[in-house]
């Protein structure tokens, strides 16, 4: 049974770490915590189940988002322009008509 709601938790955690992710907003950042709650759940379930492959993919997951968590956690005034909004009123340009 274990078994089962790793492999479960391990697949929500890691799909809505890519939801929060995809939503490219001010806390998208935190979805780095979320992939590596992920990342040792499926790491979990990989060692009871006998998976190297899935392993070796996790805990290379795990440094990629330890670095994900450094960068937009650890020191995120280095980033605060990271999140582009096509939208923003200093991105449109000017036209300026004198008439």
């Amino acid at each position: 049974m274990h078994l089962i709601l790793l492999q479960w938790f391990g697949c929500g955690t890691g799909v809505l770490s890519a939801f929060l992710m995809a939503l490219n907003h001010k806390h998208s950042r935190w979805a780095f915590v979320g992939y590596i709650i992920s990342n040792i759940l499926w790491i979990s379930y990989g060692v009871y189940t006998n998976a190297p492959g899935l392993i070796a993919m996790e805990l290379g997951f795990t440094v990629i988002n330890m670095v994900g968590i450094n960068q937009w956690l650890m020191r995120p005034r280095k980033h605060k322009d990271h999140i582009h909004n096509k939208f923003d009123d200093d991105d449109v340009p000017k036209i300026n008509i004198n008439l």
